[in-house]
C-alpha cells in the first residue's frame, strides 16, 4: 500500500524503505510491519538504494518527515555503518535524530562492538582485522586442534559450510587457510571489518539445523524471545527472563537483538548480536509488540 497522506496525521517516528523506484510506496517485504505502524499515522519512507549509493538526502527527498526535534527509528534493510552515519547527518540537518545513531549501530551491527560484553555467553572468538591478515596462521594456532567457524564482522557463508565456513581442525593450517581464503573470495567487496575465528560448539538441533531464539532489546528491556524457525513446538528450554535481562544490561544500545541457541550440555549461548532496526522478524511471529515498544521509546 502507498504511504498514507501526511496531511491527515503527524508522521510516525519510524523510517522504513520504499519500493525500489517507487519512493511513495512501501517495499513489499516490509508491508506487514508498515501496515501496523501506519494504522497510527503515516510512515516516512526512505529510498534504500540511494542511501546505499551515498545519497542520504536524496533518499529522503520524497517523504514527509516529523517536525524538528523528533527521534526516528530506522526499520528496514541492512545498511553498512557509513550509510547510517550519512543518514544520521541528513536527518540532523532537518532537526531530527536517529534512535540508533552511528556509534550504537556499529556497536551492535559489527561483531567487535559487543564481543567483550557478551563473552560470558558466547563461544571463544578471535578477530583478525583486514589490515592484519598476516596474523591468521598465528590466530589459528591459538585454538590448537579445535573446530572453528569463519565469518567476518557481520556475516558468514554458512550456506557453503564445508567450503567457506567450517574448519574441522585449526591445527591443519593449510586446510584452514583454504576455508578462510574461500570465504574472503566469496565476500569480495562486502567483506566487513576482517576475519572472525569462532570456536565451534555442538548445539541442539531440530530438522538438521540449530534451534535458535531471537530476543529484541528495546530501551534496555528484553522482549519475549521467539523461535527463528517455524518448526513444531517442543519442550526445549527457552532462554529465561533473568538470563536475558543480565545479558541485555551489558550492551547500552537502545534497540538491538540477541540470537540464542542451546548447547548440548544444556547452556544457553549467544550466537550473535545485531542492530534491532535491521534484524528480521520471521513470518510466523507477530511484530506488533516490537514495533509498539520501539515507537514508545521514540515518543
Amino acid at each position: 500500500a502507498a504511504c498514507s497522506d501526511p496531511s491527515r496525521k503527524a508522521a510516525m517516528p519510524l523510517l522504513m524503505p520504499c519500493e525500489p523506484g517507487l519512493p511513495r510506496r512501501i517495499d513489499q517485504a516490509w508491508a506487514r510491519e508498515h501496515a501496523i505502524a501506519a494504522a497510527a499515522g503515516p510512515v516516512p519512507l526512505l529510498d534504500h538504494d540511494r542511501l546505499q549509493a551515498g545519497d542520504a538526502a536524496g533518499g529522503l527527498a520524497w517523504t514527509a518527515l516529523p517536525p524538528a526535534g523528533a527521534v526516528l527509528a530506522y526499520r528496514g534493510w541492512m545498511v553498512r555503518p557509513q550509510g547510517i552515519a550519512l543518514l544520521a547527518d541528513a536527518l540532523r540537518q532537518r532537526g531530527l535524530r536517529l534512535l540508533t545513531g552511528p556509534d550504537d549501530y556499529r556497536m551492535c551491527h559489527l561483531l567487535p562492538g559487543t564481543l567483550d560484553a557478551l563473552a560470558p555467553w558466547s563461544a571463544r572468538t578471535v578477530l583478525v582485522p583486514v589490515g592484519e591478515l598476516d596474523r591468521l596462521a598465528d590466530a589459528l594456532a591459538g585454538f590448537g586442534n579445535r573446530a572453528l567457524v569463519v565469518k567476518d564482522w557481520v556475516k558468514s557463508q554458512a550456506g557453503l559450510w564445508v567450503e567457506a565456513c567450517f574448519i574441522p581442525d585449526a591445527a591443519d593450517t593449510a586446510a584452514a587457510l583454504r576455508v578462510v581464503n574461500r570465504f574472503m573470495e566469496l565476500q569480495g567487496a562486502d567483506l566487513e571489518g576482517g576475519i572472525a575465528l569462532r570456536e565451534w560448539t555442538p548445539l541442539v538441533q531440530a530438522a538438521g539445523r540449530a534451534v535458535e531464539w531471537r530476543c529484541f532489546v528495546v530501551g534496555g528491556t528484553p522482549l519475549p524471545p521467539f523461535r527463528r524457525d517455524d518448526g513444531p513446538l517442543d519442550d526445549l528450554p527457552v532462554p529465561g527472563s533473568e538470563l536475558l535481562l543480565t545479558a541485555a544490561s551489558t550492551v547500552p544500545c537502545p534497540f538491538w537483538t540477541m540470537d540464542w541457541a542451546l548447547h548440548e550440555d544444556g547452556r544457553h549461548m549467544i550466537l550473535e548480536a545485531g542492530d534491532g532496526g535491521v534484524s528480521a522478524v520471521p513470518d510466523h511471529v507477530d511484530p506488533a509488540s516490537i514495533l509498539r515498544a520501539v515507537l514508545k521509546l521514540t515518543l
